[in-house]
């Protein structure tokens, strides 16, 4: 793999919706870290534990960095006021995940 003075990625979902393939994509590639946007058609803040440790699979398996999560989370907030669905919840299961995904 290429040794860069930066990290170097790939948005997940613009590769695949399987993680998987997304980290494997990257390290084919030379690239050291990927973001999440969405993981099998979930937003950050709908992946559930499952879909966590897929995730830390997926990266540990290909030597990769979890680098940054895009939940686009302010747009959420409309549609999820639109459906009177839970926003503190969708809230805390995005600092979970980033918690649990991305070194400080």
């Amino acid at each position: 793999m290429a040794k860069y003075p930066f990290k170097i990625g790939v948005i997940t979902d613009e590769v695949s919706q399987d993680i998987f393939k997304a980290a494997e994509f990257a390290k084919k590639h030379g690239l050291n870290s990927l973001e999440i946007r969405s993981v099998n058609n979930h937003s950050p803040y709908e992946l559930n534990d499952e879909d966590v440790a897929e995730i830390k699979k997926a990266a540990y398996k290909n030597g990769l960095e979890i680098v940054a999560i895009s939940s686009h989370f302010l747009n959420a907030i409309f549609w999820m006021r639109l459906q009177k669905k839970n926003i503190s919840r969708a809230l805390k299961n995005v600092l979970k995940l980033q918690k649990s995904l991305v070194l400080p």
